[in-house]
Formats: C-alpha cells, sequence, structure tokens
C-alpha cells in the first residue's frame, strides 16, 4: 500500500467524512508522516520535525471521536505549516500559529463537516485559539459530547462541597476562583487549585481506613 493509500485509510476510518478530501488535500501540499497512539492523559496530539531526513511528523491519540481527532489534527497540521513558513523564530503557540490555524480551519467551517453544537463553540475559540482545544471549556465539552458515555463530568460541573476523584486522589471541591477551583485533597487534608476544565469522577462517600 503506498502512502497515499495508508494516509487515505487512516483518514476515512477516523475522520468526518466530508474532511477526508480536504484534509488529503493539506498531506498533499504538505506531506507528513501520521502515526496513531494509545490514549496519553497529557496531550491529545503532537507534531516534530526531523531535520536529519526532513521529515514532519504528527501523532494523535486514536481513542478520540471524530470531531476532536479532526480539530487536532488540524492542530497539529497549523504547527507543521508554522514552521516551514517561519522556522524556529516564533513562539510554539504565539500569532504565526493561531493565523496559521484559522487559515487551515476555515474551509472545514465553510461547508458542512461540523455539527453546529460545535461549530458555535469553535468559532468563539477561533478568536483567540489556546494551546490545547481542552483549554476551552466550551469547545471541550462539545467535543467531548460525542464520546461513547463516561462517569467523567468536568469540574466546573461540580458543586461546592461534592467529592470527586482525581489523578487517583479524592477531593472536595471547595470554592471557585475564575478558571479554577479551590479543592481539599480529604487524605493529606492539603488544599490545591485545579482547573474547572479538569474531567473528574464523581463519588460518593469515600471509606478512607
Amino acid at each position: 500500500m503506498n502512502k497515499d493509500h495508508q494516509i487515505l485509510a487512516i483518514f476515512q476510518d477516523y475522520l468526518p467524512e466530508n474532511a477526508v478530501d480536504l484534509c488529503m488535500n493539506l498531506w498533499k501540499q504538505n506531506p507528513f508522516r501520521l502515526m496513531l497512539k494509545r490514549k496519553r492523559d497529557s496531550i491529545l496530539g503532537d507534531y516534530r520535525f526531523i531535520p536529519s531526513n526532513r521529515t514532519h511528523v504528527i501523532t494523535i491519540n486514536d481513542d478520540l471521536n471524530k470531531f476532536a481527532f479532526l480539530v487536532t489534527l488540524l492542530h497539529e497540521i497549523a504547527h507543521q505549516h508554522t514552521l516551514i513558513a517561519h522556522g524556529n523564530r516564533v513562539k510554539p503557540h504565539g500569532q504565526e500559529w493561531k493565523d496559521q490555524f484559522k487559515n487551515v480551519l476555515a474551509p472545514f467551517m465553510a461547508i458542512n463537516v461540523f455539527p453546529l453544537s460545535v461549530l458555535i463553540p469553535l468559532g468563539h475559540y477561533l478568536v483567540n485559539p489556546k494551546a490545547t482545544s481542552c483549554g476551552d471549556i466550551g469547545l471541550h465539552k462539545a467535543l467531548r459530547s460525542f464520546d461513547p458515555a463516561s462517569r467523567e463530568i468536568y469540574l466546573s460541573d461540580a458543586a461546592n462541597g461534592d467529592t470527586f476523584r482525581f489523578n487517583k486522589r479524592v477531593f472536595i471541591k471547595e470554592d471557585t476562583k475564575r478558571s479554577r477551583a479551590l479543592c481539599k485533597e480529604i487524605r493529606s487534608g492539603r488544599r490545591y487549585f485545579i482547573s474547572e476544565a479538569a474531567l473528574v469522577e464523581q463519588v460518593g462517600q469515600i471509606n478512607l481506613f
């Protein structure tokens, strides 16, 4: 199987149907190696350039739903275009990357690719794109709504006094300070600020001993 057929097969499996041809055009303009990775808690995808063989490599978690996969793919393609245009002379998520991301994403927003529930928060996100879609809770919620059912909730949806599990530790949400929540770890009694966009598992009463 040649590279065109390999990348097309991945796109057909992991992308919304109406996005496949546009993504193939982007790949043909600036080819890259696409690698699927098992779920990584810290990132959804990444991009790197290998100078020794002048290869562009994009990795994406293979557990993403089709709309989240597409947004992540375009995020990384924007990094590729930024490097081609500016080299390493600019910040990873500076204005140059933001402009490239908007340009790459625009054709996908002009046709029937994203459902309205994603299109609206995606438009808001594009006003000033962040380093990750997870950093915009509105967009993150919209994309995650297409995931299989999960017991996890956003910390922003938990009420003060609720108990939840995060990073294998149990906390009580005490207060909200802008985009972060003040939470007390039950076992140690220590308090931490946790992003309201964090995905947590809401739990009932915990027997610690």
